[in-house]
């Protein structure tokens, strides 16, 4: 999947070289990074605008972390291609 995000240019220059050093693209070193950081119990993913957000109920965020955990995203959904 191809998306756009907006990163400060100095991650990305660090990312780069150490996707360097490791031999693979910086898509493939990022894709490891994002995989390693979802594998954490709580990643660390603090922005201004969290505070802005309603409180999520427990059932909700439970619903969402079993669907994570039983590989319910993994599924390329043939209408999202149409």
């Amino acid at each position: 999947m191809k998306t756009t995000l907006i990163l400060d240019d100095t991650l990305v220059r660090k990312a780069k070289s150490k996707a360097a050093l490791q031999g693979c693209s910086l898509s493939r070193y990022m894709e490891a990074c994002l995989k390693k950081s979802l594998q954490e119990p709580d990643p660390q993913c603090v922005g201004d605008w969290l505070h802005l957000l309603p409180d999520t109920p427990a059932s909700a965020r439970n619903e969402v972390e079993k669907q994570i955990q039983s590989g319910g995203f993994d599924d390329i959904e043939p209408e999202m291609w149409l």
